[in-house]
């Protein structure tokens, strides 16, 4: 009789410790979060908008398409919190129907907004191999207005932004998910310039007004994100 309840003690053991060895893995936080992801935007560049329509001489939209691509590294601080890095290149632009000799008429703006980054990763969905983000950030804001048929053509402009951002994954493997990201991002800039020479334009009053980058946007984004286990 002792020798059956020493055996079934054994029993007992074994079996709550398979059970933690096959939990652990699936409910500790992985330490790294990488993720890459492209998509459109809908972008409210206002000054960027009352330049192009003065000088290509037509209408623009309020909200133009934009196409949006970016990566983000974030490093597990503490339950559920976790820090780091987010970079997004923003690209949009306007263009003339009608061409010159030389080449057609073309606007474009870019940014490259590198951030700091926090995000809260919620553990439940990570039990089921899911992953669900909510991440906040700012940074500098790196921007170029581009007019193909002027002298100079670039200008150059810097500024701040600020981000929010929604992250659902679903698993492919154990480690890598397939991702939908939903964004909104706005910023501030300095007026458009190329050394000294400033960007303007004239408002219907005829007053001369400069050129930012100032925008608000929101964004879809699909990619890929990479879970690196603890």
């Amino acid at each position: 009789m002792k020798t059956r309840y020493t055996v079934l003690c054994w029993l007992a053991l074994s079996l709550v410790a398979s059970a933690q060895s096959s939990l652990s893995p699936s409910t500790s936080l992985p330490w790294l979060i990488f993720d890459a992801k492209a998509g459109v935007g809908g972008m409210i560049p206002p000054d960027f908008s009352r330049w192009s329509e003065t000088v290509r001489l037509i209408r623009s939209p309020d909200v133009r398409t934009s196409l949006d691509a970016g990566m983000s590294a974030l490093f597990r601080l503490a339950d559920p919190f976790y820090g780091g890095v987010d970079v997004t290149y923003v690209f949009f632009e306007d263009a003339a129907d009608a061409t010159s000799a030389v080449q057609q008429l073309r606007l474009t703006g870019t940014m490259l907004i590198p951030s700091v980054c926090l995000s809260i990763v919620p553990l439940a969905p990570l039990q089921s191999r899911a992953l669900v983000k909510l991440t906040v950030g700012t940074g500098l804001l790196l921007g170029t207005i581009n007019n193909t048929l002027s002298q100079p053509s670039l200008y150059r402009t810097t500024g701040l932004a600020l981000f929010s951002e929604f992250t659902f994954g679903l698993p492919l493997s154990a480690s890598v998910l397939a991702t939908f990201n939903a964004s909104l991002r706005g910023g501030l800039t300095g007026v458009a310039q190329n050394g000294s020479e400033r960007l303007e334009y004239l408002d219907s009053d005829r007053e001369k007004k400069p050129v930012t980058l100032s925008f608000f946007a929101f964004s879809l984004r699909f990619g890929i994100a990479l879970k690196l286990p603890s």
